[in-house]
């Protein structure tokens, strides 16, 4: 099969078509078409790229987004933490104050009460010693 011989409508040169029949919708020789073909694949090859690189900008400021989170969710972390160790601390250095406070309250009790008892049986010795003098007579 022999194409007709017509003139590109984009370069202006004579081209052979491929067939008669191809004749009737051939405008372009076929570097032209193989160079429109090519345009049309690198543009949209460029679409895919450019897509592709405003899909990697968004996860990119997700991330950073959540990255920055993160700093504050640590900060947080770390905060809660030392609040708990110094509470325990605290709590412990009242509770070892509260204790030492407690013991000594209970010696000078224990003391008072130890005076106390030796008072009353002073007492009591100096009443017993009254009452065995008043009887003598």
């Amino acid at each position: 099969m022999v194409g007709y011989t017509k003139e590109c409508k984009i370069c202006g040169c004579n081209f052979t078509t491929r067939s008669a029949k191809s004749a009737r919708w051939e405008f372009k020789c076929m570097d032209c078409h193989a160079g429109r073909k090519r345009t049309i694949a690198e543009n949209r090859q460029q679409k895919m790229v450019l897509n592709a690189e405003a899909s990697l900008r968004k996860d990119i400021d997700k991330l950073e987004a959540k990255v920055s989170d993160i700093d504050m969710l640590i900060a947080a972390e770390i905060s809660n933490h030392l609040n708990k160790i110094v509470e325990a601390d605290m709590v412990k250095e009242m509770t070892d104050a509260v204790l030492e406070l407690v013991a000594t309250k209970v010696a000078e009790m224990e003391e008072k009460l130890t005076s106390f008892q030796e008072k009353i049986q002073r007492q009591i010795v100096t009443l017993s010693n009254r009452m065995s003098s008043l009887v003598k007579e």
